[in-house]
């Protein structure tokens, strides 16, 4: 229904629109990555003035919190990287690990090197925050300082 009123449409399109149609039609459904079926997912597009870490942490642990609390265990994202920005360690922090990323093409007409698409999912494992010290990254940290000493 939605692909037929798009295409009803197609012509009422500004060139960009037309573009990313012909995007994901053509490339689109085999360039992204597989995601888990069943788990809870999130997108996050926020405005400049919003970006900030103290303002995407509080909001991603109250969705987090608010999964925990109705029985969800995992979540997971798709979320645009590129190789020197949102790398696997980033999401290690908050406790996501990559489950697969895969190079999506749309955006070679406006970036130069390789962006991809990358999915991460997390374990739910309290309601607490967000942070950057995970339980596992707690343990990380311990072994780390124990092996230095």
């Amino acid at each position: 229904l939605l692909f037929f009123r798009a295409l009803r449409r197609y012509r009422g399109y500004n060139v960009r629109s037309r573009k990313f149609v012909r995007w994901v039609i053509g490339h689109g459904w085999h360039e992204v990555p597989a995601a888990p079926r069943s788990v809870p997912h999130f997108h996050i597009n926020l405005l400049p003035d919003a970006r900030k870490i103290s303002t995407t942490r509080a909001l991603m642990s109250s969705y987090l919190n608010y999964l925990y609390r109705f029985g969800e265990r995992r979540v997971y994202g798709q979320i645009v990287t590129f190789e020197s920005r949102r790398g696997e360690k980033l999401f290690e922090r908050y406790g996501f690990k990559v489950l697969n990323r895969a190079e999506i093409t749309k955006w070679k007409a406006f970036y130069p090197k390789s962006v991809y698409l990358s999915t991460v999912i997390k374990t739910l494992e309290t309601a607490g925050p967000l942070s950057a010290y995970s339980p596992a990254n707690v343990k990380r940290l311990i072994n780390f300082r124990a092996r230095r000493e």
